[in-house]
């Protein structure tokens, strides 16, 4: 119950900070460093990364990408999370939720969260 509590309240939560006006993102992205997000790491615990945050708009579509390295996994091979496999969206607070994301762990903890909003 606790797992499911704190998932519910910070699954993917790294867009409070991303309160930026549509016209930056005309010449590309918008792009933050040594900025904390919350991930899965490679053996399923969320965890508050330091990381870089990616955001991209293109015709209405938003790609939200934050990348952490020193995340632990213990698998020993890359690990991919989504929707599919954790049942949680991926949730920004200033841009929403979505179903649409994915996560990969590599077998050395580095990660790739990516959310797509529409």
């Amino acid at each position: 119950m606790k797992k499911t509590l704190i998932a519910a309240i910070c699954i993917l939560v790294f867009g409070a900070f991303l309160v930026v006006p549509m016209t930056l993102w005309a010449d590309g992205a918008v792009i933050v460093r040594d900025f904390d997000c919350t991930l899965l790491d490679g053996d399923g615990n969320f965890v508050v990364a330091n990381g870089i945050i990616e955001v991209h708009n293109d015709d209405g579509v938003t790609m939200l990408k934050c990348k952490a390295k020193g995340l632990a996994n213990s698998t020993g091979a890359a690990v991919v999370w989504s929707i599919d496999n954790t049942g949680l969206p991926c949730n920004t607070t200033a841009y929403g939720s979505t179903d649409v994301w994915s996560e990969t762990v590599s077998a050395s903890g580095n990660a790739t969260l990516t959310c797509i909003i529409e």
